[in-house]
């Protein structure tokens, strides 16, 4: 059964499963520690960073799967962390971060993996290339 991507699940799963561990491991520690907030979004985006890499440079796919591996990853990741955090601090307001925190994880995980996407575009193309003939250079030649 082939998923988002035209690739099956079990390849999702395989690339996300150790980002999964790391994350939830380490922002369970750090909420257990009361570490200031930016360490966990530095945490995500590095394991962002690596949900690129692992894509785009190891296995040479495009921006479809590593924006729904990101996805992915920010929905697991941000459920789980709003889970512990409401059997942790046991407050009750902490439930609207069940729809929350997966959801604003998972866009920071796509806008890290475009951003990655855009600057390897960019790097691809090369200075040497010639500009796509648009509306604006046409203008422009036929003023000359």
């Amino acid at each position: 059964m082939q998923f988002v991507g035209g690739k099956n699940f079990d390849y999702y799963l395989g690339i996300i499963i150790l980002p999964i561990l790391v994350i939830s491991i380490a922002e369970i520690v750090m909420v257990i520690y009361e570490v200031p907030i930016y360490f966990f979004w530095a945490i995500n985006i590095i394991t962002f960073l690596y949900i690129a890499w692992a894509i785009y440079l190891r296995r040479h796919d495009s921006f479809t799967e590593a924006g729904t591996a990101a996805v992915m990853l920010g929905v697991v990741v941000g459920l789980f962390l709003a889970i512990f955090r409401i059997i942790y601090f046991h407050k009750v307001y902490l439930v609207f971060n069940l729809i929350a925190e997966p959801i604003r994880t998972g866009i920071l995980g796509l806008a890290i993996v475009w951003l990655i996407h855009l600057i390897i575009s960019l790097f691809k193309k090369g200075p040497s290339q010639k500009p796509k003939n648009t509306y604006l250079s046409s203008l422009i030649k036929k003023k000359r």
